[in-house]
């Protein structure tokens, strides 16, 4: 109560909210006490009402004042400290585990009828497949992803493929989607995306997507990767797709290995998949700079960042160095 006194007083008198050593060790021990019980509600799951979440301000700031001053304070520092790195060890592990489970699933896909998935957005599909049709464009499958369903179950991850007329561009439409309940709160993750793709025939891949700001992943070696904003107009991507093919047909070097049924398309996402893959493997999953851009996603700040690095990289290890050329001996699907 002693805190929020305080702050009623800068209001309304325009007095220093912390004017010594003392009211400035409370503060923070409010405000690292606070954010460390937050931490662990989230963590552990545990079932707490709205009526408590309001509740704990009131009751952290009674403790500030009788527990928190002079060698207390450090203590508390130091017990958050510990539990923090506890919380970000276990999310790293979580995520480590599950880019594992990515790697080491060999490819494949399921058919499946958009209508046995009534969370998606049936009129974004059929929508996107019209535009794309008036671009000559043809509808080839919808599959879902087994490699990302088993290492995300609570995702979604059906994509409708198309390809065109002359066989040298393939388009996926695709939308992620899960809605998770914790304690009071739902927690919706949704996202759409336009990816189209080229496949040349020395191994090299273009992809071209409307994933920016939502992949963290800028570069593969063996994909020429563009990404822009979400929400692109397809067929701005289709022009700079088309715009970058040219530029990499120009030498001569290499042709457009053209997909002309399912057999085929599978065939190029099989090889696609393993090159990336064997990147990831290369660079220990992820790299330090596409952790502190995730992170940054995220709204974490640098320390932040750096406490969730240091876990991902201590669960990671170094990744696998084995390199690979070209995938060849595809399954069929």
């Amino acid at each position: 109560m002693f805190t929020l006194l305080r702050i009623v007083n800068w209001f309304i008198q325009g007095q220093p909210l912390i004017d010594n050593k003392r009211a400035r060790n409370r503060s923070l021990a409010l405000f690292y006490g606070l954010v460390a019980v937050y931490l662990c509600i989230l963590w552990t799951q545990c079932p707490i009402s709205w009526a408590q979440w309001c509740l704990l301000p009131i009751l952290g700031s009674l403790l500030a004042y009788w527990l928190f001053s002079g060698v207390r304070f450090y203590i508390l520092l130091l017990v958050y400290g510990v539990i923090l790195s506890f919380v970000f060890v276990r999310l790293a592990t979580d995520d480590v585990a599950r880019w594992n489970v990515f790697l080491t699933t060999e490819f494949d896909v399921t058919d499946v009828a958009l209508d046995d998935y009534p969370q998606l957005d049936k009129t974004f599909y059929e929508e996107k497949t019209a535009e794309l049709q008036s671009h000559g464009f043809r509808w080839l499958a919808d599959w879902e992803n087994q490699p990302q369903s088993k290492a995300f179950p609570e995702l979604t991850t059906v994509c409708r493929c198309l390809v065109h007329a002359d066989g040298t561009i393939a388009v996926g439409v695709g939308q992620l989607r899960f809605i998770r309940q914790k304690n009071d709160f739902e927690k919706t993750f949704d996202v759409r995306i336009i990816e189209f793709s080229t496949e040349f025939s020395d191994g090299l891949i273009l992809h071209t997507a409307d994933s920016q700001g939502i992949n963290p992943i800028e570069s593969v070696e063996g994909i020429v990767l563009q990404q822009f904003p979400p929400g692109t107009a397809t067929d701005r991507l289709l022009q700079h797709h088309r715009t970058k093919l040219e530029e990499l047909l120009a030498d001569g070097s290499r042709t457009v290995r053209c997909i002309s049924d399912k057999h085929d398309l599978f065939a190029a996402s099989y090889r696609a998949h393993e090159i990336f893959c064997q990147d990831r493997r290369q660079k220990g999953l992820l790299t330090d700079a596409e952790i502190e851009r995730m992170t940054a996603q995220a709204g974490a700040g640098k320390k932040l960042a750096s406490s969730y690095l240091k876990a991902f990289r201590k669960q990671a290890g170094t990744g696998d160095a084995a390199t690979v050329d070209t995938v060849e001996g595809v399954p069929s699907p």
